[in-house]
């Protein structure tokens, strides 16, 4: 659940930093930054789906 924040935290970051007065390396080092931590909580996301996912059929099976 709490992954769900994060990305809309991270979100908010990124529409905010097209508002602000930046410099170029500021903003691709925002942006970069940004972007990595909200690609690694969709991965990880992905990854205790699939886990969960695998665990129940398991358990129908049986």
């Amino acid at each position: 659940m709490y992954k769900k924040w994060i990305n809309v935290l991270l979100g908010v970051v990124v529409i905010g930093v097209a508002f602000m007065d930046l410099s170029t390396t500021a903003m691709t080092w925002t942006l970069g930054v940004s972007g990595a931590v909200i690609a690694a909580t969709n991965l990880w996301s992905l990854l205790v789906e699939q886990d969960t996912a695998r665990d129940s059929t398991i358990e129908h099976h049986v």
